[in-house]
């Protein structure tokens, strides 16, 4: 089993906030100018709800003092991804030694 570079929860929240934005193109857009702002308006909002909980995670970790996490850009949904379900889009992106698309392991 490979060891993750990030605490779970942080993985998680990214795997949940990647899978919705490659089925919500406005999303996707609105997070890739702005991730920061876009995170923040979903907690503040708590729209679209199934992400709240997420957003909230990630801002937890990202505004703590001893963080080194940041925003990353995301890429397009490779077109072979694009009949998945959110479900399996986030299975995809919370595979081990998978964050943000990018593989650290």
């Amino acid at each position: 089993m490979t060891k993750s570079l990030y605490p779970s929860d942080l993985q998680d929240a990214w795997a949940n906030v990647i899978a919705y934005a490659w089925k919500n193109k406005e999303f996707l857009l609105q997070l890739r100018k702005d991730p920061k702002q876009t995170i923040t308006n979903v907690v503040n909002s708590g729209n679209p709800q199934k992400l709240s909980g997420a957003c909230a995670t990630i801002l937890e970790h990202i505004n703590s003092p001893d963080s080194e996490e940041g925003f990353l850009p995301l890429p397009n949904l490779p077109e072979e991804l694009d009949t998945l379900s959110d479900d399996q889009l986030y299975g995809y992106a919370n595979q081990g030694g998978l964050f943000g698309l990018m593989r650290f392991t």
